[in-house]
């Protein structure tokens, strides 16, 4: 098994080795709040670029996916070293409510249609 250097090289790897395309992963997950499934590719393809940090209860996710052969174990230690290597883990401590979802959403529409 190889040295991944990142989160995201470990799952596109596995990925491939699989034969898969990120829309097969895409199409064996599910999201909160719900995605729709041309979305759900964006964020794999994200997470294997690793602008989008994998987190725990991704892991487990990820793991629970018979054809990805995902090591819990092994992606833990590559999380790790990857934020040593950046020198300090960058963590999201809180995603937005709902509420704050929508106005968010309503100033960007609303942004648009003022230009």
């Amino acid at each position: 098994m190889p040295n991944y250097v990142t989160p995201g090289q470990y799952v596109r790897h596995l990925r491939q080795v699989a034969g898969m395309e990120p829309l097969d992963l895409a199409l064996s997950i599910d999201t909160v709040p719900p995605l729709p499934a041309r979305s759900r590719v964006l964020l794999i393809e994200a997470v294997e670029a690793d602008l989008v940090p994998l987190h725990a209860q991704d892991a487990a996710a990820l793991a629970a996916i018979p054809w990805l052969a995902l090591d819990r174990a092994e992606l833990a230690a590559v999380i790790e070293g990857f934020d040593r290597l950046r020198g300090g883990a960058i963590r999201i401590i809180r995603a937005p409510t709902l509420a704050e979802r929508r106005i968010a959403d309503r100033n960007v529409v609303r942004a648009g249609a003022a230009q």
